[in-house]
């Protein structure tokens, strides 16, 4: 926020310094003299009316619906909800449920500065309308009475196709209308630049250093080469035997000890280390110059790639036999190393040194997952609980891991652990060149 000419002007870098002095009922006065009517006037829709009312976010007949601008403070511990009095000076909401009556919520935190916060929803129809946009979008929890939305607001930016499909299907409904036409001019004039950015990254599959963070949307599918630098574009699918897809958890720029800057990706995938589970690992892209080509990225992302179709086919096709390898585990197998032909892929990189009689690993074998991170255990099917050796009978019961969805097999790693007879030791064998140990072979 930045002041000029007693006005106040919405900026990514607030900077508004406020006189936080509470009282029984505390009041904060802004040390500028400031007015708050740009703020309000662009919350507003001119002309617009409702002739319906609800409990939560009512709008009167004759009143024009606005995104109210509320402030939280934190004093001796509790937070303060406050809204701007005509005066000019801000106010305690009591009691403070009595936020709950506004429909939208632009609420902005006050501490040495006020800074944007969060867009908080109570409206029924306009939660309702975002339900197709934001459903299965991380940390976005459509579960409880109201929805908030954290700033910087980028899962706009990341479903902004559906944002706009929901706006205009909203049109339909004069009830949610007038929210989503308020909601939607309030998210462009702020993201409009960034929206721009991702467009313009996905249809020329370029990107420079600090655009990253656009081709990375949490919960996306990326896809990993691996060592044997497989060529995942050109005329040819290019899937590998160990081509790996990861579904991206959350990514940030950091700053290395050397002080140059990183973009870290937190990823997630399925794996048996200790036990089926997902297991998470980050993975550092270092600052470049220029635009750089998407394949040439360590992560690749599978939005919008040529071949997304047959990745997601292949990958979840070699997913299932992941899965089905996860049900048998301590079955005996055969290592076929001649089913892992190069000539599809044409990759770089030899074949595993080992064939013959294998026996899978299992969660009792302890094995180290290395630098990855366990997050979540899984079943391999529905009749399948895994539990804890420390874990009581009553904790087990009560807490089953859930199963992998059609959805999620792509994400599974392209090797087991296995126990090789014939070389005498732990290795990780490729998915690809597992197969059941035939009747006659068995003697």
């Amino acid at each position: 926020m930045q002041v000029k000419s007693h006005s106040v002007e919405f900026t990514d870098i607030p900077r508004d310094r406020a006189d936080t002095s509470v009282r029984e009922k505390p009041v904060v006065t802004f040390k500028e003299d400031v007015s708050f009517a740009k703020d309000n006037a662009a919350s507003r829709k001119d002309g617009a009316r409702s002739k319906s009312e609800e409990n939560n976010g009512a709008v009167p007949a004759g009143k024009e619906p606005e995104i109210k601008n509320l402030y939280t403070h934190i004093y001796e511990g509790k937070l303060w909800w406050l809204e701007q009095n005509p005066d000019g000076k801000l106010s305690a909401i009591m009691p403070p449920e009595d936020v709950e009556k506004f429909a939208v919520i632009h609420r902005r935190h006050i501490s040495e500065h006020i800074e944007s916060h969060s867009i908080v929803i109570h409206s029924p129809h306009l939660k309702e309308a975002l339900k197709p946009v934001f459903q299965d979008y991380p940390e976005i929890d459509f579960t409880s009475s109201s929805l908030q939305i954290m700033t910087p607001f980028l899962c706009f930016v990341y479903r902004w196709e559906q944002f706009k499909a929901a706006k205009d299907e909203a049109a339909r409904h004069p009830e949610t209308k007038a929210y989503m036409d308020l909601l939607y001019n309030m998210i462009v004039e702020r993201l409009r630049n960034s929206v721009d950015a991702r467009k313009h990254c996905l249809e020329t599959r370029t990107v420079t250093f600090v655009e990253l963070w656009t081709i990375y949307p949490p919960g996306s599918g990326v896809l990993y080469r691996g060592h044997d630098n497989n060529p995942v574009y050109g005329r040819e699918p290019g899937y590998c035997r160990h081509l790996q897809a990861f579904q991206v958890i959350r990514s940030s720029y950091k700053t290395a000890t050397d002080g140059k800057q990183l973009y870290v990706l937190e990823c997630k995938f399925i794996s048996m280390w200790q036990g089926l589970a997902w297991y998470q690992g980050e993975v550092e892209i270092s600052q470049y110059e220029g635009r750089k080509q998407f394949a040439s990225l360590p992560l690749i992302p599978l939005e919008g790639h040529e071949h997304q179709g047959q990745f997601t086919t292949r990958l979840g096709g070699r997913g299932q036999k992941f899965m089905n390898l996860a049900s048998s585990s301590a079955q005996p197998k055969e290592y076929d190393r001649g089913a892992l032909s190069r000539r599809e892929c044409g990759c770089r990189g030899g074949g595993m040194e080992v064939e013959g009689r294998i026996m899978l690993g299992g969660e009792e074998d302890g094995l180290s997952p290395g630098d990855y991170k366990l997050l979540q255990r899984l079943q391999a099917n529905r009749d399948d609980v895994f539990t804890s050796p420390s874990s009581s009978s009553e904790s087990s019961s009560s807490q089953v891991p859930p199963t992998v969805t059609e959805d999620q097999l792509m994400y599974t790693s392209p090797v087991i652990r296995a126990w090789s007879f014939k070389k005498e030791a732990w290795m990780d064998l490729l998915v690809d060149g597992m197969r059941d140990v035939q009747f006659d072979e068995m003697h």
